[in-house]
């Protein structure tokens, strides 16, 4: 039996899904290690002991900051261009008991259900990984639960660990 829907796929749904998935690979471990630097470059700065290692962590802080925020604004542009591209922001999702396919106004994509890595559940929509940072976003504005369920049980059996 198919399970056919169709989402809205918005520019605030590519915003938010940009930044819970960066979010998701700084995560609190990050904010510590931040706050740990800060800490120590503090410690360096008031104590005037090895300035160089003080200027040393603040630029490798500082690299560490930018490079997120800078993959935060750059896959933020990539989904932005590519919703201008389609013109018509929908997307239909067929799922089967072998596959899935999508179609949107730019071609369509069937994946069988062992390309899936996982999936992780958001507040506004689901991500479908095919690889680390490859994933399908669907909004959650569109399948009913029953197709939810449906998705998510072709996918738990499957469901790794995406870091």
């Amino acid at each position: 039996m198919n399970r056919a829907f169709t989402v809205q796929v918005t520019p605030e749904i590519v915003r938010d899904a940009t930044r819970r998935f960066i979010w998701r690979h700084f995560r609190w471990s990050g904010v510590v290690a931040c706050i740990l630097g800060l800490i120590m470059i503090g410690y360096f700065t008031y104590t005037n002991t090895n300035g160089w290692l003080g200027g040393f962590l603040s630029g490798v802080l500082f690299l560490f900051v930018a490079a997120f925020i800078a993959a935060y604004f750059i896959r933020v542009r990539q989904g932005l261009r590519f919703l201008e591209r389609m013109g018509d922001t929908s997307v239909h999702y067929v799922l089967s008991e072998d596959e899935f396919s999508a179609t949107s106004s730019l071609g369509s994509s069937t994946l069988k259900w062992e390309a899936v890595k996982g999936i992780w559940r958001l507040p506004t929509c689901w991500l479908l990984f095919i690889e680390k940072g490859a994933y399908l976003t669907i909004p959650l504005k569109g399948p009913t639960q029953q197709d939810l369920d449906f998705l998510s049980s072709k996918v738990l059996s499957k469901d790794e660990e995406i870091q």
